[in-house]
């Protein structure tokens, strides 16, 4: 975690941000989604990584969160078409389509309106405290499992 941390550090602000999705280069893009495998790893968070590459590709942190959301729109539909058909035998009765169909439903309006509240808050408040919780916790944990070496 605090080698994560670094990255939220390095960007240089002498540079022009690129503030919106639209206007941004296919190798920056691409840059973001090769970082986002870095999520791979246990405990790493896929929106904190996709955000952190933002920034060093030279988004602003409201055109990064933006992307990051928008970038998880062909992975998590991705990972649900394969969790379906792995379950196919469940949705095959009406109730599982229903179910389906809600969960589908609520969890698109539970986007929306948190990726809205999200590009808010970060255009008041920035990352700032989200590198600071996170250095925080990195130490707390380190000192918790130091003890049981």
């Amino acid at each position: 975690m605090i080698a994560a941390e670094y990255f939220f550090w390095i960007r240089n602000r002498n540079r022009p941000w690129i503030s919106d999705v639209n206007s941004m280069l296919y190798r920056q893009a691409l840059f973001i989604g090769i970082l986002q495998v870095v999520s791979m790893w246990p405990g790493t968070s896929r929106s904190m990584i996709t955000m952190i590459a933002g920034l060093i590709a030279g988004l602003n942190m409201v055109a990064a969160a933006e992307f990051s959301f928008l970038l998880a729109l062909p992975t998590l539909g991705a990972a649900t078409l394969y969790s379906a058909y792995n379950n196919w035998h469940v949705l095959g009765d009406s109730a599982g389509m229903l179910a389906l169909a809600v969960g589908l439903a609520v969890s698109w309006l539970t986007a929306v309106i948190s990726v809205k509240a999200l590009v808010k808050w970060l255009t008041h408040h920035g990352l700032i405290p989200f590198g600071v919780y996170r250095i925080l916790l990195a130490g707390v944990l380190l000192v918790y499992f130091w003890q049981w070496r």
